[in-house]
């Protein structure tokens, strides 16, 4: 690489390690790591087997941290900046061996200063990885068609490849399948010589085979069931197309790419047609990650699931520029109006809320820390208030930093951790990954002392009303009531600020905890349930 590349490669990674953040979602993937680094197993609650995570490598990676005693925070910080390092440098090379130089550094420039992907370089999912190994994978693809040997060593690293992308996520199936397939083919094709081609072929099959077997078998054994838990949490309804439309649509008209669509079919032709090593299956692979994506309904978090397919969006986009675009201006008008599309992101999304879209960055964020949401803060009270080895049982919506600082035995209301939640849990809403929600039944039977649901704060003055207690309630489902013994209690956690939640199934820890810390308790009259 050239000092200008090295220097827009480092001055990208600043760039992304100023925007780091950690959403709440990262917590669930710690909270399985430091079980499984105290003893207790992968599990969510001790004793409870549910694989309620979509990302075995990366779990087993936050499990570093928690053994040797680091923040699991600041160490997929630096994990995630380093792989988005990765990731510009791989877009660089792979841009660069496809249409020349100036390609590479548009194509990193670009991915680089893209607002999301920047973002979701830290973030404390595995996220920046999925991405790296994306186009790492697609990186040695042409670098196999190209050197026409598809040698042992090359085809059974591009296998290792393949293979960590699926244990990192399910959804690398796509991947997979989209860039393998080209490869075996490529790879039965060069040469005559029958064991030649199996040697390739097993080279090919094996990594692959072993992390898909492996991991399946790890599954059935240890979690007895044949798909994750959040397989059933995350089913699509009938509104997801629609729903991944209005994904699409949003993240268009958010970054100014509509201008850009009357070229698309045209541009996407031309890519197919060029004869350019890898395009194809590139091609293939976008298109059939947007159409899983529109089947899925989106997502509720900023263009994230979007993020492992960008690289590849960048790099196909410079070899369309600088191979099919003619005229310097053409060219700097479609650079420009990207990277004016990034800077309009950045301002202007966060304010969008009256499109309904997913939620942004800084919004991700809030939920940790902003005094009228302040999750982190939250679970950490519940963890000062009753310690690790108590027996309080919470549940709750927001299944991550809460369940993690506060160290509780907790239901996920949304069933992403619980089994029968996410198989039979009452019908909540179409928004993607939370369409079941659990019942007030399930939660007395289940013995939750107390509901959370989505954390609600109550503001220095604000009284407890019936408005909180509607919200406080779940669904009650076909056996549902309150108990008569139910009531509503608020936890102080900072600056005047308290949670508001339902004190459900008693418990001598709750009783003690309200008269120790002088936790308001009210008890529920007729006209508020």
């Amino acid at each position: 690489m050239t000092a200008a590349t090295v220097a827009l490669v480092v001055g990208l990674t600043a760039l992304a390690w100023q925007n780091r953040f950690v959403q709440d979602d990262a917590f669930i993937s710690f909270r399985y790591a430091r079980s499984l680094a105290s003893g207790h197993g992968l599990v969510w609650n001790p004793g409870e087997r549910v694989e309620g995570y979509t990302n075995f490598a990366w779990t087993l990676l936050a499990v570093f941290p928690h053994k040797c005693g680091f923040d699991p925070v600041g160490f997929t910080y630096v994990l995630g900046v380093l792989l988005f390092g990765a990731s510009l440098v791989l877009t660089y090379r792979l841009s660069a061996g496809l249409a020349g130089p100036a390609a590479g550094l548009v194509a990193a420039g670009l991915l680089g200063s893209n607002y999301t992907f920047s973002s979701f370089a830290t973030g404390g999912m595995e996220t920046q990885l999925q991405a790296c190994l994306f186009v790492l994978a697609a990186y040695v693809l042409v670098r196999l068609a190209r050197a026409g040997g598809y040698r042992p060593g090359s085809v059974a690293l591009f296998s290792t490849v393949l293979a960590l992308a699926l244990l990192t996520r399910p959804d690398s199936l796509v991947m997979v399948m989209l860039l393998g397939v080209p490869a075996a083919v490529g790879a039965w094709r060069v040469g005559s010589e029958r064991t030649d081609r199996a040697v390739r072929m097993l080279c090919l099959l094996a990594p692959v085979g072993v992390a898909l077997v492996g991991h399946e078998t790890f599954r059935v054994l240890y979690y007895r069931d044949l798909v994750p838990n959040t397989f059933y949490a995350r089913l699509p309804v009938a509104k997801s197309p629609l729903l991944g439309g209005y994904y699409f649509a949003v993240f268009l008209a958010s970054y100014l790419l509509l201008p850009l669509l009357p070229v698309l079919p045209r541009a996407v032709r031309l890519l197919w047609r060029s004869g350019v090593p890898g395009v194809r299956p590139m091609v293939a692979l976008i298109t059939a990650w947007f159409a899983y994506l529109l089947l899925l309904g989106g997502d509720f978090m900023e263009f994230r699931m979007l993020v492992p397919v960008m690289p590849l969006m960048f790099v196909l986009m410079v070899v369309w520029l600088f191979r099919e675009v003619r005229g310097v201006a053409a060219r700097a008008g479609v650079v420009l109006l990207v990277l004016a599309g990034s800077v309009f992101h950045a301002l202007c999304y966060p304010s969008w809320h009256r499109l309904k879209g997913p939620e942004s960055v800084p919004e991700l964020a809030r939920h940790l820390s902003a005094p009228n949401e302040n999750w982190a803060g939250i679970g950490k009270v519940l963890a000062e208030s009753f310690g690790r080895q108590s027996r309080v049982v919470i549940s709750v919506t927001a299944a991550g930093a809460i369940p993690y600082y506060s160290g509780l035995s907790t239901v996920d209301m949304f069933g992403l951790n619980d089994r029968w939640i996410a198989r039979h849990g009452a019908f909540s809403g179409s928004r993607p990954g939370h369409v079941r929600g659990a019942t007030l039944g399930y939660l007395v039977s289940r013995g939750v002392n107390i509901v959370i649901g989505h954390p609600l704060m109550l503001a220095p003055g604000r009284g407890v009303d019936s408005l909180v207690v509607d919200r406080l309630t779940p669904a009650p489902g076909p056996d549902g009531r309150l108990p008569d013994s139910a009531s509503v209690i608020e936890i102080p956690v900072h600056l005047g600020w308290r949670l508001a939640a339902l004190y459900l199934v008693r418990s001598p820890e709750v009783e003690v905890a309200i008269r120790t810390f002088g936790w308001r308790h009210h008890p529920l009259k007729a006209e508020m349930h």
